[in-house]
């Protein structure tokens, strides 16, 4: 690869990004070269939220508004589903609940929509770690996460549209 550079993609979408509390920016590409970024955006001092653009014209276009249902998001992953569509999964910290549940949500190309209902930390522990996502060899979505910290249990989920 000798003599490559790099070359911005694209100027950063018009938000309070970055990492939240433990992710960094995440960026995904489709088969045919879409590019869609997710990342954390603060909206109070103490709580964050994800948000997710795509490139269009050589600017990055926000998705909707950032993905919340329960509070403020901890961890992230997203992925390209078989049909092409962006899936966030966030952590979100439920302070009221005293959960932290996995909330996935599906981009149809005008809106979110929450596919399933949220994951818990399964069966006991109160909330949900450092989640990853993945399409299987048929297309459909497999989370894993760790449950309770660090060294808690870890738990692997298919999603059965």
């Amino acid at each position: 690869m000798s003599g490559t550079t790099w070359a911005a993609v694209g100027t950063p979408p018009p938000t309070n990004s970055g990492a939240g509390e433990t992710n960094a920016p995440i960026v995904r590409a489709t088969v045919t070269g879409e590019l869609y970024l997710a990342s954390m955006i603060r909206t109070t001092p103490s709580t964050y939220h994800v948000t997710a653009a795509r490139l269009e014209a050589g600017e990055w276009t926000l998705l909707g508004g950032p993905l919340v249902t329960a509070g403020s998001a901890r961890d992230f992953d997203v992925l390209i589903d078989a049909g092409g569509a962006l899936v966030v999964a966030s952590v979100e910290i439920s302070l009221a609940a005293m959960t932290d549940p996995l909330f996935t949500y599906r981009w149809s190309g005008t809106d979110w929509q929450p596919p399933a209902p949220p994951l818990s930390a399964m069966p006991s522990m109160s909330y949900v770690v450092t989640p990853h996502l993945l399409l299987d060899s048929r297309g459909r979505w497999v989370a894993v996460w760790g449950a309770g910290g660090t060294h808690g249990p870890v738990y692997v989920a298919r999603h059965q549209p």
